[in-house]
């Protein structure tokens, strides 16, 4: 029982599921019971000092953690130097052989997190610092608990070398790249809760009747495609209709399908997937089946999940036909468009507004007429369409695991970013180029930055 609770302990401070007070005093009765198991001879010694250390260990780095938030957040020097008297003596207790007894100043270090309050001025404030000088421009929206809290668009969508200025808004529609799979994700879990089915379902039948399947493809799952583990490592050169005919043909590599790959194919496949499982796929023999294909996947995804979210018209052509990507910094450099995306959707390709992607988060996460409570707990806890945090490591945050997707491509860089205290962010920007982090490192950086100690609000 005792190493159970330990691990449930350990487990609960690496994921904050558990929130760090709870998991610390799970963590502290398994230490007690682990060390009485020693002593009573139940476990060597050994084995269970190594174990308690381990514990120990893993304690202190989130006491240290929660000193720097309190230092970031502006508390006092008497209440830092007393945090610090704590480290101190749980290292103490540690020479001495304590381990219990060294957890106990780590909790009173975690405790005064509780004081740490969140600032949606400080957040705002951080993304903006962030990709303000660093881009040629760029859009924002945060929502809480569901309601738009924040939006703005900052520095130019269209620059004088290609005819007047126009300022950045968070109302242009942009391509959001790779966020495109969380909502393509959200669309195939809808669709297989519509037909009973479930992410462990395979995929084999709702492929084209007329591709040959190779290899290795009947084991593939939903599930597999929606967390790349599918064994296309070495398939991702084009996501067009022959191309991912020729994939399914040539098949996979089991050994591949072992490890996570992240592929643009797996995505892509849905633009496939979708109109087959939904029924309707051979309802136009008289029109190329990419065409076809392609048009039911984004018409699916309108009418059973933008546009009950409120997102009427979007689409993979076209985004807001007044807006350019640039490299950054512009200079006289002309600007892009994006191009029409329809026939490569799946993976990337959507046009939505920051605005609107934080609407979207929020639908996805609050209103049940979407996903039903059980299957956007399915998405969210097996990373389907997000990023998992254990290949993408800036989805752990100070605060736990902060769900998200990026995406970049020709001069573009975009993220979606939802945090466990209700808060949701999306970032678009027009350009590259900038010495800005990885932009959804920037947006768990500013969401860390942003709580501030109580006594100085």
């Amino acid at each position: 029982m005792a190493v159970l609770d330990l691990e449930e302990g350990a487990e609960g401070l690496r994921t904050l599921d558990l929130g760090r007070p709870r998991a610390l005093t799970a963590m502290r009765r398994a230490a007690t019971e682990l060390a009485g198991a020693v002593r009573s001879g139940e476990i060597d010694e050994r084995t269970g000092d190594e174990t308690l250390a381990r514990l120990v260990s893993i304690a202190r780095d989130v006491a240290v953690e929660v000193h720097g938030m309190l230092a970031r957040g502006g508390a006092g020097p008497t209440l830092l130097r007393e945090v610090e008297g704590h480290l101190v003596r749980s290292s103490e207790l540690v020479a001495a052989g304590n381990f219990p007894g060294a957890l106990e100043p780590l909790s009173k270090i975690v405790a005064q997190e509780s004081n740490l309050s969140f600032s949606m001025d400080a957040f705002e404030d951080n993304i903006r610092d962030a990709f303000e000088d660093e881009t040629v421009g760029f859009a924002y929206a945060i929502a809480r608990n569901g309601l738009l809290a924040r939006a703005d668009g900052v520095g130019l969508a269209r620059t004088s070398t290609d005819d007047s200025e126009i300022e950045q808004s968070q109302h242009f529609r942009m391509n959001i790249a790779s966020v495109s799979k969380t909502v393509t994700a959200t669309a195939v879990l809808r669709l297989l809760q519509m037909k009973g089915l479930t992410p462990d379902s395979f995929v084999s039948p709702y492929l084209p009747p007329d591709w040959e399947m190779g290899p290795g493809i009947a084991t593939l799952s939903f599930r597999d495609l929606l967390t790349h583990h599918t064994g296309f490592c070495r398939q991702n050169e084009s996501w067009d209709y022959a191309t991912l005919q020729s994939y399914i043909e040539a098949g996979i590599d089991f050994d591949d399908k072992e490890d996570y790959c992240y592929q643009n194919t797996n995505f892509a496949l849905f633009r496939v997937l979708i109109p087959h499982l939904w029924g309707l796929a051979d309802d136009f023999p008289d029109l190329p089946p990419d065409q076809v294909t392609a048009g039911l996947y984004i018409f699916f995804v309108q009418w059973y999940v933008l546009e009950p979210m409120g997102i009427d018209g979007a689409n993979c052509a076209e985004g807001d036909p007044d807006l350019r990507y640039y490299p950054f910094p512009a200079g006289n450099t002309p600007g892009i468009q994006q191009a029409d995306w329809t026939l490569w959707s799946g993976s990337s390709g959507w046009y939505l507004s920051a605005v609107e992607l934080v609407r979207f988060m929020a639908y996805r996460r609050y209103d049940t007429s979407i996903l039903v409570p059980g299957v956007r707990l399915a998405m969210d806890l097996g990373f389907l369409g997000w990023n998992n945090p254990v290949d993408w490591d800036w989805g752990y945050g100070l605060h736990g695991i902060y769900r998200n997707h990026g995406g970049d491509i020709n001069l573009l860089d975009t993220c979606i970013m939802e945090y466990p205290n209700g808060v949701q962010a999306a970032v678009i920007i027009n350009s590259t180029g900038g010495s800005y982090p990885y932009q959804c490192v920037a947006l768990r950086n500013s969401f860390d930055d942003a709580w501030i100690f109580a006594e100085t609000i």
